[in-house]
């Protein structure tokens, strides 16, 4: 019984769901270039070298770099301006959006004193990074003086309807074959 509902309901859950397209795939693949000032300054290349907070997202390693513990807030200001032109509308929106938090980190240092040990140093860094800022508005409105029923009027003016149905014992996936 229990193996039944459990069916069921994931037969459910699986019929209502949505999937991503394409488009939301390039859009939440990519990521802003976001951080403290310096590692956005350089574009990103203190992930090589280490010694940044945003570059410890990058290369864990490069919290060794780091002589003394620190700590780092970093905040974002983001300005979008969109010009949207659909058919004889115009329209323009401008935003300003500032995140208190960007990004922040800290880095704790712990020094060895014993002469024996192999290690010097042990570095312990958490950070947080704000990858992606999605907050973007668009406002479109014009009249269209085109419709999707003109489209195949177009393409179907001259063409018999015979040749839309299927003949004698052509099935329909033959006669999809056969109009290409």
């Amino acid at each position: 019984m229990k193996k039944t509902v459990l069916l069921v309901l994931t037969i459910a859950f699986t019929a209502i769901a949505h999937a991503q397209n394409i488009t939301d795939a390039v859009r939440y693949a990519s990521e802003d270039l976001s951080g403290t000032a310096r590692f956005t300054a350089m574009s990103g290349a203190f992930g090589a070298l280490g010694g940044d907070f945003s570059a410890i997202g990058i290369n864990p390693a490069g919290s060794a770099v780091f002589l003394n513990g620190a700590a780092s807030v970093s905040l974002n200001l983001k300005n979008s301006h969109n010009d949207v032109n659909f058919t004889n509308g115009f329209s323009s929106t401008s935003e300003s959006d500032f995140d208190l938090l960007n990004q922040a980190g800290v880095v704790f240092v712990f020094r060895n004193t014993s002469k024996e040990s192999p290690f010097r140093k042990f570095t312990l860094g958490l950070t947080y990074d704000q990858t992606a800022n999605f907050e973007n508005d668009l406002f479109a409105f014009g009249n269209n003086t085109q419709s999707i029923d003109q489209y195949f009027l177009d393409r179907a003016n001259g063409v018999p309807l015979t040749l839309f149905t299927p003949q004698g014992n052509e099935s329909l996936s033959d006669l999809y074959a056969y109009l290409g």
